[in-house]
């Protein structure tokens, strides 16, 4: 039989372009993706959709895809210099903007948290490579962490406490927490704490900075989560804690 007729078609795309930053989110009601539960939207307007809408706002793209080195929960700000971050933007086929795109984006990101009611800032925004956003994601597993945290005991502190806590370099092993098992799979994990100081309030309250290798729960550190992490705040008290607010101060290279 005669071939049949066919119909090359062709589409071309542009490579990859990437904004690369840091942010600092500064609500503790807003998570970094989108936060939906049974259909309902959690928080305020996430770090992503800021991050997105900014991106669109400055380019004529196709797309829109946020990644970060790690994660914090909603309830947690990222202060300090930031989170490693970077946004790539799908078949950019041009700036909206003269000058400096990075600066101009980093603006825009300003005027769509405040539209939004989600406080996010970039830091060190500029415009960058796929090599450096593979360095964003291989960073997730690799940076030490500096977090500061309100906490709470059952028993009034005391100076022999502030000493006990004073601790450098020891290993913490943590099962998969309880409040993350319908989405993690159970192991232990084993993590570094570099330094550890807790420093009174008043009687039964403080804050506790932690700083850790990547990866680490730190609200399970406190409580102990029912055992799962070892050593915790609380066993290294001899008595049951628990985390009231929590920061995170740093995110650096482990070396």
């Amino acid at each position: 039989p005669p071939p049949e007729k066919c119909r090359p078609a062709t589409a071309c795309a542009r490579a990859p372009t990437y904004f690369v930053f840091r942010y600092r989110k500064l609500s503790r009601a807003m998570p970094q993706s989108p936060w939906v539960v049974d259909g309902v939207v959690k928080g305020t307007a996430s770090v992503e959709e800021v991050v997105a809408a900014a991106a669109r706002d400055v380019a004529d793209c196709d797309g829109v895809k946020f990644a970060a080195s790690g994660r914090e929960d909603c309830d947690v700000r990222m202060l300090g210099g930031g989170r490693p971050a970077y946004a790539l933007l799908e078949n950019a086929r041009a700036f909206r903007v003269a000058g400096d795109v990075a600066a101009a984006f980093a603006e825009r990101v300003a005027a769509r948290a405040r539209a939004l009611g989600a406080p996010v800032e970039l830091r060190r925004a500029a415009l960058g490579d796929r090599a450096e956003a593979a360095a964003v994601n291989a960073s997730a597993e690799t940076k030490t962490k500096t977090y500061a945290c309100v906490v709470w005991c059952a028993r009034d502190l005391t100076a022999r406490d502030v000493a006990t806590c004073d601790r450098r370099d020891f290993d913490v092993f943590q099962k998969t927490p309880v409040r993350v098992m319908h989405s993690r799979s159970l192991a232990v994990r084993e993590k570094r704490v570099h330094a550890l100081s807790l420093r009174r309030l008043n009687g039964r309250f403080a804050v506790l900075t932690i700083v850790t290798s990547a990866g680490m729960y730190i609200k399970e550190f406190v409580h102990g989560d029912l055992g799962r992490t070892e050593p915790s705040l609380a066993s290294m008290l001899g008595a049951h804690a628990d985390i009231l607010q929590l920061d995170v101060l740093d995110v650096e290279d482990a070396g």
